[in-house]
């Protein structure tokens, strides 16, 4: 439960501090083979001595969402909260959610062309938070695939500090 807790917070604390959803500016970098398009947040940029913060935005092609859907059914089911006995009860429903984002924090270095996520979070259309996952701040920034998103946000993001 205290995991639990440590996310919600970091999570309010993100969204707090950030300027997603408010006074983000989206510019587009890249689309997918499979169709999803991503952006990333122009006012959203923090640069740090070594590393750079920036937030990115996937917009899911139908593709993508469904394979999503086949892999992560509880994520994309909407639940259902009832109390029976005093007992509160959240079971999942066969509807599916609307969802058709994510949001993404991530740390790039420029010098060595590599990133990592720090955390992602799933939004519906409506941009209510659905899902929310926070990566350990000691996983090691990786190595970027040629031609793909992660190359196309460090040539932007690297080219502007430049």
């Amino acid at each position: 439960m205290e995991k639990v807790g440590k996310i919600i917070l970091t999570t309010m604390v993100l969204m707090l501090l950030s300027s997603v959803g408010y006074g983000s500016d989206w510019k587009y970098i890249f689309t997918a083979p499979t169709g999803g398009e991503w952006f990333y947040d122009t006012q959203g940029v923090s640069h740090g001595q070594d590393t750079t913060l920036v937030w990115t935005k996937w917009i899911l092609s139908d593709k993508e969402r469904e394979k999503f859907i086949k892999k992560f059914p509880k994520v994309f089911k909407k639940k259902e909260t009832m109390v029976i006995n005093g007992v509160k009860i959240i079971r999942l429903t066969n509807e599916l959610l609307d969802t058709r984002f994510f949001i993404q924090k991530e740390e790039i270095n420029c010098s060595k062309n590599v990133a990592k996520i720090i955390s992602m979070s799933l939004y519906v259309t409506n941009g209510d938070l659905v899902w929310f996952s926070g990566t350990d701040k000691e996983n090691q920034l990786e190595d970027l695939f040629p031609d793909s998103k992660g190359v196309t946000l460090i040539e932007a993001i690297c080219k502007e500090t430049n």
